[in-house]
């Protein structure tokens, strides 16, 4: 009879163990990734049946851009879930189609994932914020989605002792280790470069600064004449500065050499450009893109002694030929998406002394599939004219 409860009890030992190494084995895997939201109800955003996606940086993997695409919430109006990896520690959210693989020319600021528990952000700006820097929004703590059964359970089982123990020991380790996992997202700190991005553009071009002066080199082939077009610049007025010596409308536009209104200051960190032409012979755009060539050049000088990554963001707002809209309201076209190749280049120099001269790459844009009806006009901007 004593062997028999010994027996017994040696089984029962040796399930409990059992159950406790499977329970810390679910605990682990369960670890891995992090579930996160996005909510976005603008129509600008949702139109078309555009999706949320999230691309997202610096821990053990790192998603292509433009992310992995969202599940919707049921039940809940513009809301997406997310599973990322634990260790991440930054994203951004993108507009994205359907099919998940293609970028949809709208996403919000880059952000530090939370460490104090918030999982939801919502995307807050009201009017259209299309390519850099990104819409604007807040984190919160979403908790729809909560299992009903923890708060049940968590008083019943939490022992008495744990709040003599707990006190001590969770202080003193979770407020040294959240500053050391969500560091900021620039990762150089040893030198000085341009990260440069255009709506029309896939992805962003990184340019070193090795010299005074960098340029960034917006090129563009298009397939038929270009009648005109309108953009905004803006740049990182902490580590950079827009010179008048090396921005003129003949460095900055060789190839549009007429009809051009720039302001290099337009607002602070911003500048604006406008031009347009008809050649009165053919009755078409005046500006010939068709074998590639600068769209935009801009030189910055490189403030002294800054370091880390400097972004460069153009946003075309409108470009058109004569029966044809490339870009309305800063939204891309079917157009576009069968006739416009772009590319970014750059290059670094102590003393510039004559406007960039550059073979332009062919880089495809993406483009969402659906046409767009043009607006005409432009916004002029004040100051240099030719």
């Amino acid at each position: 009879m004593k062997s028999f409860r010994k027996l017994t009890s040696i089984l029962l030992a040796v399930l409990m163990l059992v159950s406790v190494m499977t329970v810390a084995g679910v605990s682990a895997s369960a670890a891995d990734t992090t579930e996160l939201y996005c909510k976005c109800t603008q129509s600008w955003w949702t139109k078309d049946g555009a999706a949320v996606g999230v691309h997202y940086w610096g821990g053990s993997s790192e998603s292509t851009w433009p992310g992995i695409k969202g599940t919707p919430v049921e039940g809940e109006e513009g809301l997406w879930k997310f599973e990322v990896p634990s260790d991440s520690t930054g994203l951004v959210f993108s507009r994205m189609g359907n099919s998940g693989d293609e970028y949809w020319g709208a996403k919000s600021r880059d952000q530090e994932i939370p460490t104090d528990g918030k999982n939801l952000f919502t995307i807050t700006s009201t009017s259209e914020v299309w390519g850099d820097p990104g819409a604007e929004g807040e984190w919160s703590t979403y908790g729809g989605e909560q299992p009903t059964t923890a708060p049940t359970t968590a008083p019943t089982t939490a022992p008495t002792t744990a709040p003599t123990t707990a006190p001590t020991t969770a202080p003193t380790t979770a407020p040294t280790t959240a500053p050391t996992t969500a560091p900021t997202s620039d990762p150089v700190s040893d030198k000085l470069v341009v990260s440069a991005s255009s709506n029309l553009a896939t992805g962003a071009q990184t340019i070193e600064v090795t010299g005074k002066t960098v340029t960034v080199i917006y090129n563009l082939t298009a397939k038929d004449m270009i009648v005109d077009g309108q953009g905004v610049v803006t740049y990182d007025t902490t580590k950079l500065s827009l010179d008048a010596a090396y921005n003129t409308n003949a460095t900055m536009f060789p190839v549009v050499t007429s009809g051009i209104v720039s302001n290099l200051n337009a607002s602070g960190n911003t500048m604006k450009f406008n031009f347009t032409g008809i050649d009165s012979d053919t009755k078409l755009g005046k500006y010939d893109f068709k074998n590639g060539g600068t769209l935009l050049a801009l030189t910055f000088t490189a403030k002294e002694g800054v370091k880390g990554t400097a972004k460069v963001a153009l946003k075309v707002e409108e470009l058109d030929t004569i029966d044809k809209a490339y870009v309305t309201n800063g939204v891309i076209t079917a157009a576009a998406a069968a006739d416009v190749q772009t590319s970014i280049t750059g290059k670094s120099e102590e003393n510039p002394t004559t406007a960039p001269t550059t073979v332009p790459t062919t880089v495809p844009t993406t483009a969402p599939t659906q046409e767009t009806t043009p607006t005409q006009g432009t916004t002029a901007p004040t100051q240099e004219t030719d």
